[in-house]
């Protein structure tokens, strides 16, 4: 599994306001249930279940997801760029490798390091994003009723992430590719969801 850059050639230096700018008009407004549908596909080998996703404006993010009969059930809290908790350990490294992938996974970009060199360029139907740093570069690109993500280091591709939306603007179906494992995780929204608020105690590890 090879995967090319995101953003075509020709994109050129922006300014940091309009990158934030961009960012924020993406960004999750109060609170969101998401159920879903998932299979992974790991060299071969395939599973599934079902799962859903709480985020709560403007950074907070519940993930669980399970198999058949409950079987291989797991969770996690990220908050920004980071775990509050994960339970099995590592079972978000295992199936999400970084947490801007997993941002996009529900159609948020998360904003630029301090540090990360903007680009950007106009597209026929969108626009493309480039924020490089020394550790990584993530891309993003932006089309009528799809979302892209891709993030890669100095050894190649970490992930990237395919969002496609219903015609209302809800989540329709996502794919995950992770090149190292050779994996790809596809997920079918079934339903969104806008609830008042969230019970305290899905925020705690369990």
């Amino acid at each position: 599994m090879r995967l090319e850059p995101l953003a075509p050639a020709g994109t050129v230096p922006v300014e940091r306001d309009s990158v934030l700018a961009w960012v924020a008009s993406r960004q999750p407004v109060g609170n969101t249930l998401v159920r879903f549908k998932w299979s992974l596909d790991e060299n071969g080998s395939r599973v599934g279940g079902r799962g859903s996703v709480r985020v709560a404006a403007p950074d907070s993010l519940r993930f669980d997801v399970r198999g058949p009969l409950g079987a291989g059930a797991a969770a996690a809290v990220v908050v920004g760029d980071s775990a509050s908790w994960v339970d099995p350990e590592k079972a978000l490294d295992r199936i999400v490798p970084s947490y801007p992938l997993l941002w996009a996974l529900v159609g948020v970009p998360r904003a630029p390091a301090e540090d990360a060199e903007l680009r950007s360029v106009v597209l026929d139907d969108g626009r493309a994003w480039e924020f490089a740093t020394a550790r990584d570069t993530v891309e993003y690109v932006w089309r009528a009723g799809r979302f892209l993500a891709q993030v890669r280091d100095s050894a190649g591709v970490i992930g990237r992430a395919e969002v496609t939306y219903r015609p209302n603007g809800t989540l329709a179906k996502a794919k995950l590719l992770v090149p190292n494992s050779r994996s790809t995780l596809e997920v079918r929204f079934d339903s969104t969801a806008r609830p008042r608020s969230f019970p305290p105690e899905i925020w705690l590890a369990r």
